[in-house]
Protein backbone atom coordinates (compact mmCIF):
# COMPACT_ATOMS: atom_id res chain seq x y z
CA UNK A 1 0.00 0.00 0.00
CA UNK A 2 1.18 3.27 -0.70
CA UNK A 3 -0.30 6.71 0.58
CA UNK A 4 0.20 10.17 0.74
CA UNK A 5 -0.57 11.93 3.82
CA UNK A 6 -1.20 15.42 3.45
CA UNK A 7 -0.42 17.95 6.78
CA UNK A 8 -2.20 21.00 5.76
CA UNK A 9 -1.03 23.20 8.49
CA UNK A 10 2.09 22.67 8.07
CA UNK A 11 1.72 22.83 4.23
CA UNK A 12 3.55 19.54 3.78
CA UNK A 13 2.60 15.54 2.93
CA UNK A 14 4.32 12.26 4.12
CA UNK A 15 4.19 9.39 1.58
CA UNK A 16 3.51 6.56 3.94
CA UNK A 17 4.20 2.57 2.39
CA UNK A 18 3.59 -0.54 3.54
CA UNK A 19 4.27 -4.26 2.70
CA UNK A 20 5.67 -2.84 -0.72
CA UNK A 21 8.88 -4.21 -2.11
CA UNK A 22 11.88 -1.73 -3.13
CA UNK A 23 10.24 -1.72 -6.92
CA UNK A 24 7.26 -1.32 -6.38
CA UNK A 25 8.24 1.95 -3.99
CA UNK A 26 10.18 3.22 -6.87
CA UNK A 27 7.86 3.24 -9.03
CA UNK A 28 5.75 5.15 -6.64
CA UNK A 29 8.25 7.53 -6.15
CA UNK A 30 10.20 7.78 -9.54
CA UNK A 31 9.78 11.38 -10.29
CA UNK A 32 11.70 12.36 -6.89
CA UNK A 33 14.29 10.03 -6.43
CA UNK A 34 17.03 8.56 -8.65
CA UNK A 35 17.32 4.75 -8.50
CA UNK A 36 20.77 5.56 -7.36
CA UNK A 37 19.42 7.59 -4.34
CA UNK A 38 17.12 5.39 -3.64
CA UNK A 39 19.08 2.20 -3.05
CA UNK A 40 21.48 4.68 -0.99
CA UNK A 41 18.35 5.68 1.39
CA UNK A 42 17.32 1.73 1.63
CA UNK A 43 20.36 -0.24 0.61
CA UNK A 44 20.50 -1.78 4.32
CA UNK A 45 17.53 -1.54 5.69
CA UNK A 46 17.03 -4.60 7.86
CA UNK A 47 14.81 -3.40 10.34
CA UNK A 48 11.11 -3.69 9.86
CA UNK A 49 9.96 0.09 9.34
CA UNK A 50 12.37 2.90 8.33
CA UNK A 51 11.86 6.66 8.19
CA UNK A 52 13.36 8.70 5.44
CA UNK A 53 13.90 12.23 5.25
CA UNK A 54 15.08 13.12 1.88
CA UNK A 55 16.68 16.33 0.42
CA UNK A 56 14.25 18.00 -0.85
CA UNK A 57 12.60 17.93 2.75
CA UNK A 58 9.55 15.25 1.78
CA UNK A 59 9.52 12.50 4.21
CA UNK A 60 8.60 8.41 3.76
CA UNK A 61 7.47 6.13 6.13
CA UNK A 62 7.95 2.16 5.22
CA UNK A 63 6.79 -0.41 6.55
CA UNK A 64 8.11 -3.80 5.63
CA UNK A 65 5.13 -5.74 6.72
CA UNK A 66 1.48 -5.25 7.03
CA UNK A 67 0.26 -3.08 9.84
CA UNK A 68 -1.40 -5.20 12.09
CA UNK A 69 -3.50 -3.75 15.38
CA UNK A 70 -1.09 -6.13 17.65
CA UNK A 71 1.00 -4.27 21.03
CA UNK A 72 4.37 -4.33 18.76
CA UNK A 73 3.06 -2.78 15.88
CA UNK A 74 1.14 0.09 17.34
CA UNK A 75 4.41 0.95 19.19
CA UNK A 76 6.41 0.33 15.83
CA UNK A 77 3.59 2.75 14.37
CA UNK A 78 3.97 5.41 17.07
CA UNK A 79 8.02 5.16 17.17
CA UNK A 80 7.63 5.81 13.34
CA UNK A 81 5.05 8.37 13.55
CA UNK A 82 7.68 10.27 16.22
CA UNK A 83 10.66 10.51 13.38
CA UNK A 84 8.25 12.08 10.68
CA UNK A 85 6.42 14.65 13.00
CA UNK A 86 10.33 15.69 14.17
CA UNK A 87 11.31 15.58 10.43
CA UNK A 88 8.25 18.06 9.51
CA UNK A 89 8.59 20.34 12.73
CA UNK A 90 12.17 20.63 12.72
CA UNK A 91 11.89 22.02 9.21
CA UNK A 92 10.18 24.63 10.71
CA UNK A 93 12.29 25.27 13.61
CA UNK A 94 10.37 24.21 16.39
CA UNK A 95 12.38 21.92 18.12
CA UNK A 96 11.15 19.21 21.09
CA UNK A 97 10.81 20.61 24.73
CA UNK A 98 8.42 21.85 27.20
CA UNK A 99 6.54 24.50 25.34
CA UNK A 100 6.37 22.53 21.90
CA UNK A 101 5.48 18.96 23.66
CA UNK A 102 1.67 19.37 22.53
CA UNK A 103 2.06 20.45 18.68
CA UNK A 104 4.32 17.19 18.28
CA UNK A 105 1.95 14.88 20.50
CA UNK A 106 -1.00 15.99 18.26
CA UNK A 107 1.00 15.71 15.21
CA UNK A 108 2.20 12.47 16.48
CA UNK A 109 -1.48 11.42 17.24
CA UNK A 110 -2.80 12.59 13.68
CA UNK A 111 0.10 10.51 11.87
CA UNK A 112 -0.86 7.31 13.96
CA UNK A 113 -3.89 7.51 13.03
CA UNK A 114 -3.89 7.92 9.87
CA UNK A 115 -1.40 5.18 9.04
CA UNK A 116 -3.83 3.13 10.62
CA UNK A 117 -6.62 3.56 8.81
CA UNK A 118 -4.61 2.44 5.30
CA UNK A 119 -5.81 -0.85 4.14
Amino acid sequence: MFKIVPIDVFSTDIVVSINQSDDQLYDCLCHRFTREQFDLAFDDWKSDARTVTHSDGFIIVRFRGKIKKEPDILGLVAHEAYHAAYSVLNKIGIQPGFETEEVYAYLIQFLVREILKIK
